[in-house]
């Protein structure tokens, strides 16, 4: 009985095989691009701020917060001079504003809210501002508006550099 055994044992393990065939194979799909632009000014009643270039360049040693205290009418709730910075979009508080850098949210998970004075306003080449409700497509909790940060990079060729220098005394 022993043999027999050893011998089938044998004679499986000779056997090949194949639970699964892997072949290779390489298909070449067609690239399709497609993208849209989510801030639409078609919808009826919404309204869109766009700060202008001049706006930016004022503000380029500035923070965000500087940048949509002196050029909008939207509240900013400051703390002591180098505190904390929230926004108030029309009777909301803070967590009910969404604030997006090229379409990812900047807001904290845990409290919902954005330090604007962290936040370098020369670093962005466009900042919009979405009034209402229907800047609730970008996530939910923007019942209140939500701001647009945007970075356009440059691709091109050569080689450039800028250099900014600032200082102040602030009364100090």
């Amino acid at each position: 009985m022993r043999i027999i055994g050893s011998i089938l044992i044998l004679f499986i393990l000779g056997v090949n095989i194949k639970a699964q065939v892997i072949e290779d194979t390489l298909l070449l799909l067609p690239v399709y691009e497609i993208s849209a632009e989510r801030i639409n000014s078609n919808f009826p009643g919404q309204k869109i701020q766009h700060f202008d270039t001049l706006a930016m360049k004022q503000v380029k040693m500035e923070t965000l917060n500087d940048l949509i205290s002196r050029n909008s009418t939207l509240q900013i709730k400051q703390y002591n001079f180098s505190g904390l910075s929230t926004i108030s979009f029309r009777g909301t508080s803070a967590e009910h504003t969404g604030i997006y850098w090229n379409g990812f949210s900047l807001n904290q998970p845990n409290n919902g809210i954005v330090d604007l004075s962290l936040i370098p306003a020369g670093y962005f080449t466009d900042v919009s501002i979405l009034y209402g409700g229907s800047s609730s497509v970008f996530g939910s909790g923007n019942i209140g508006g939500s701001i647009h940060l945007n970075t356009e990079p440059e691709f091109t060729e050569n080689t450039e550099g800028e250099f900014i220098l600032g200082g102040g005394s602030f009364s100090s």
